[in-house]
C-alpha cells in the first residue's frame, strides 16, 4: 500500500502532500448472497430489496372486507429506494428493466444503462438516476465512472462479477452518506465456473490451463471427500 502511495506521489511530482487514508471496512453495508431461484422469484427478491418487504406487500395487496371479498381499491406502487442492479449482458439489462417496470409502475422509476445506448441516452439515464428521477437503474458494468450519489441504498448483482476488485468497486457505491445499505449477489455456481474458464484463464497456454483445471478438480474432490468423512463420523 505504501508503495502505491509513493508511486502516485512520484508520478504526480507532489511535494509533501497531505495523505488521507480510510479503512476498507464499511460497517454500514449489509453484504449478502442469495441463490438464483428462477427469474420470477429473483425479480420478487429484487423488489423486496429495493422497496422493502413490508411496503411491497402493502402496495400489492388489495383490501379485504369483513365478508372476505376484496374492495378492488387501486393501490399505489411501492416507493423504491435509490438502487443499482448490475447485469452481465445488454440482453439481461433490457429484460430485467422491462419486468421491473411492470412490478414497480412504469412512471420512470426504473432506468437502464449499457454501452449499446447512444451517448445522449446514456447521459439522460445517468442524470435521471443522480437526481432520483429514476431511483432504480439496471446496468452493465459500463455504468461506473462519475456515479457520485451518496444515498444509494441497494446494490444488486444479478450474476457473478468478473473479479473481486470489480465487485468491491461496485458495492462501494452504496451508502456513501453513512446510511445503512444492502448489497446482494444473486448467483448460481455455474456463473463462477464460466467466468473462471472464459475470462480468467482464456489466455493461458493449453498445458497451463490443464494444470489449473487439474488443481481445481483435485481441490474440489478433496473438499467433497472431507465433507463425507465429517458426516460419516
Amino acid at each position: 500500500m505504501q508503495a502505491v502511495k509513493d508511486d502516485i506521489q512520484e508520478i504526480l511530482k507532489l511535494r509533501d502532500p497531505f495523505v488521507s487514508s480510510n479503512s476498507v471496512d464499511r460497517p454500514n453495508l449489509q453484504i449478502q448472497t442469495q441463490r438464483k431461484l428462477g427469474l420470477e422469484q429473483d425479480i420478487g427478491a429484487m423488489c423486496k430489496l429495493i422497496c422493502g418487504k413490508r411496503q411491497l406487500n402493502t402496495a400489492t395487496a388489495t383490501e379485504v372486507s369483513a365478508s372476505g371479498s376484496s374492495s378492488g381499491a387501486p393501490q399505489p406502487p411501492p416507493q423504491a429506494v435509490p438502487s443499482i442492479i448490475y447485469a452481465a449482458t445488454v440482453k439481461e439489462v433490457v429484460e430485467l428493466c422491462e419486468i421491473l417496470k411492470t412490478r414497480l409502475g412504469d412512471r420512470g422509476v426504473v432506468g437502464r444503462y449499457h454501452g449499446s445506448l447512444d451517448p445522449a441516452a446514456r447521459k439522460e439515464a445517468h442524470l435521471a438516476f443522480l437526481t432520483s428521477q429514476s431511483p432504480v437503474i439496471v446496468a452493465t458494468t459500463a455504468f461506473g465512472m462519475g456515479i457520485d450519489k451518496a444515498d444509494v441504498r441497494a446494490i444488486i448483482h444479478y450474476g457473478a462479477p468478473k473479479t473481486f476488485e470489480e465487485y468491491y468497486q461496485q458495492i462501494g457505491r452504496a451508502g456513501r452518506d453513512g446510511g445503512d445499505s444492502t448489497v446482494t449477489l444473486l448467483y448460481v455456481n455455474e456463473g463462477f465456473y464460466y467466468l473462471y474458464h472464459c475470462y480468467h484463464i482464456q489466455y493461458l497456454v493449453m498445458h497451463v490451463k490443464d494444470l489449473v483445471w487439474f488443481n481445481h478438480i483435485r481441490d474440489h474432490l478433496y473438499i467433497r471427500n472431507n465433507n463425507h468423512t465429517d458426516n460419516d463420523s
